[in-house]
């Protein structure tokens, strides 16, 4: 990546930006999507940034319940290269961690949500809270609630509309 080997040669975010002949508004943009080029522009050491990368992709990976094209496309890197990662031993112990962790997510049966857990909602909803904070104190998504109110008529009442 040219932005990486302009910072990695000295360059600071507004020269780096020049040499690259891009607005400096996008170089930071960039750096605020991805650890490495954050690494880089803090000077911090190769490794450091190396580090920082695989950070991103096993975030992805997570975000994509493995899937491990999916989330090197999301952090715009070659599949070819996550796969290269497993050789360092650390690196793939993380990985196998991380993996292990989304295949007992995805085998949990899903959670039954009744009447009562939908009426506590709504009450906290009628209260004063907001839809964030009624789906936290009960347990679950802002999504859920939505949807489980097209069958539950109190907690589509007291639901704020969609923005």
């Amino acid at each position: 990546m040219a932005v990486l080997a302009a910072l990695r040669a000295g360059g600071t975010l507004e020269s780096s930006a020049g040499a690259l002949e891009m607005p400096v508004e996008r170089l930071a943009a960039a750096a605020l999507r991805d650890s490495e080029v954050q690494a880089a522009l803090a000077g911090k050491p190769a490794e450091e940034q190396l580090r920082a990368r695989r950070r991103d992709f096993l975030t992805a990976l997570k975000e994509t319940d493995g899937d491990r094209s999916l989330a090197a496309w999301s952090v715009a890197l070659d599949e070819l290269e996550s796969v290269e990662w497993l050789a360092d031993p650390a690196y793939a112990a993380q990985e196998e961690l991380l993996l292990t962790a989304v295949a007992e997510r995805a085998c949990r049966p899903r959670r039954q949500i009744g009447d009562e857990l939908l009426d506590r909602a709504a009450d906290l909803l009628e209260t004063g809270a907001t839809i964030t904070e009624a789906a936290r104190s009960v347990g679950v998504a802002t999504g859920t609630l939505r949807s489980r109110s097209e069958e539950h008529p109190r907690l589509a009442a007291a639901l704020p509309p969609k923005r």
